[in-house]
């Protein structure tokens, strides 16, 4: 065979196991068992990973190539050798996002970090208005506008008795273009978690959001509203008995809030089913409860269509239930669930749901049509957060 012709190289038996996932050390394997073969030292390449370049066989390859290499061959090597360095930069760049926003590597909110040991990093526009140093008039502008974002103190309906790590008191600001931004971005919408990078931004004390009650979190997202905007919310809604649509002004402020009783709490979180007199137990949905159930949603969907049943009721007290009797396994349960006559079922679906404190959020109205009066649940659509412009009135 001629010298500039690439030669076939025979086959070569590769060790195997170690760390599947790893793959420098299934490289190192291969270079091992080249040097057996061949009779040469092997290559240690663990410390030159970054150098590794498949055109240079001689100094930094895992195995050896020789004679002349065909360039249809060299050419699949450098694109994937390309490959490999590009999916490495955008790795690290990943790596840098998550460090600039705070978030975990599974993509959850990770706990704000203590001040006195790392400086805490927020949202800005760019990597350039970042890196950039003030000028004069921007400092001055800043300083102006900091009284705007000044923390007021609430109390949670709950009084944090259900929480070791959490107090019953908070300071909550409000929010700003940077958390605007948040709302926008459709990828933050669609994974749930848009709402606890906001609370996380907007609440001074260092506290796990996810840990926080359903029922907190509606006060507070509630309550962020009103400071960011205003209290008023301008909502269309449909007459339930002449079907006549208006337009009408909804009130945060005067929203009734209930505070959690003193003789309720998480010890006591217990009944008797009315049908069949069975004993049950049940926790209060937290932040991460309801992503729970969202995912489960959004499962039964993608994996049934319009063709499967809406279990999301079932489930959702399947999860918060601790116990029914002896039963506390939640496939078990949810088996049982399906059993229970539809009185017991409704029963402690609304036992869960409503517990005696928090936001009321049903909201009086008056058709101007019929004048009949109703109740609506508060709408939470797309001008909650992002106000309608009010119309100016002109004088004739």
């Amino acid at each position: 065979m001629a010298d500039d012709v690439y030669k076939q190289r025979k086959k070569i038996s590769v060790p195997q196991g170690g760390d599947e996932g790893n793959p420098l050390q299934k490289i190192q394997a291969i270079q091992d068992a080249v040097a057996k073969e061949s009779g040469r030292e092997a290559l240690n390449i663990a410390s030159n990973a970054n150098s590794i370049n498949p055109l240079n066989a001689q100094q930094n390859a895992p195995f050896d190539i020789s004679g002349n290499m065909p360039p249809q061959f060299a050419q699949v090597l450098q694109n994937r050798m390309n490959q490999v360095n590009k999916l490495e930069e955008q790795d690290e760049e990943f790596d840098h996002a998550n460090d600039r926003l705070d978030i975990a590597p599974e993509g959850r909110v990770a706990p704000k970090k203590n001040p006195a040991s790392a400086p805490v990093r927020k949202l800005t526009p760019d990597t350039q208005v970042r890196n950039t140093k003030g000028s004069d008039a921007l400092d001055s502008l800043l300083k102006q506008i900091s009284s705007f974002g000044a923390f007021d103190e609430i109390e949670l309906p709950s009084k944090s008795k259900f929480y070791s790590t959490i107090p019953s008191s908070i300071h909550v600001r409000p929010m700003t273009g940077e958390e605007e931004n948040i709302l926008a971005t459709p990828r933050f919408m669609k994974k749930g978690k848009a709402m606890d990078m906001i609370f996380d931004n907007c609440i001074r004390e260092n506290i796990d959001i996810n840990e926080m009650l359903s029922i907190d979190r509606m006060y507070l997202l509630i309550f962020l509203r009103g400071i960011s905007y205003t209290p008023e919310y301008d909502v269309e809604v449909k007459c339930p008995s002449c079907e006549t649509k208006f337009n009408t002004m909804i009130d945060l402020n005067m929203l009734e809030v209930d505070p959690c009783p003193d003789d309720f709490g998480p010890e006591n979180l217990e009944g008797v089913l009315p049908k069949t007199g069975l004993r049950y137990r049940y926790r209060l949905a937290t932040g991460e409860d309801e992503q729970t159930v969202n995912r489960h949603r959004e499962m039964r969907i993608r994996e049934f269509g319009d063709q499967g049943e809406d279990d999301t009721l079932l489930y959702r007290s399947a999860v918060l239930l601790e116990s029914i009797e002896n039963v506390t396994d939640k496939a078990e349960l949810m088996v049982l669930l399906r059993k229970l006559p539809v009185v017991d079922v409704n029963h402690l679906r609304n036992v869960i749901s409503e517990p005696p404190f928090g936001v009321d959020t049903d909201v009086g109205l008056i058709c101007p049509n019929c004048n009949e009066e109703f109740k609506i649940a508060l709408p939470f659509d797309a001008h909650f957060f992002f106000p309608r412009k009010k119309e100016t009135e002109t004088q004739a």
